[in-house]
């Protein structure tokens, strides 16, 4: 080991201690620690208007609801926090 907590380089982005780093099926992100609170609070939203969203088209087709368009459960996760 050469050096800890120390920015890198990591597919032509830079990766400094603090950042969030996440992945799914389609790729890695990394956001930077100075403006995660700014991206959580947009992707929040986006969450919760995709699930309304999702929720009135259930609704539409007489689908029962199930997790995945339950905003309550949702909003009330993100209020404690």
């Amino acid at each position: 080991m050469v050096e800890t907590q120390t920015t890198i380089a990591c597919g032509g982005t830079q990766v400094s201690p603090g950042d969030m780093v996440g992945c799914d099926d389609d790729g890695v992100i990394v956001v930077p620690a100075e403006v995660a609170q700014e991206v959580a609070t947009h992707a929040r939203a986006i969450l919760l208007a995709d699930m309304r969203a999702r929720r009135k088209h259930y609704d539409a087709l007489g689908m029962k609801p199930d997790s995945s368009v339950d905003y309550d459960a949702v909003e009330r996760y993100y209020a404690d926090l």
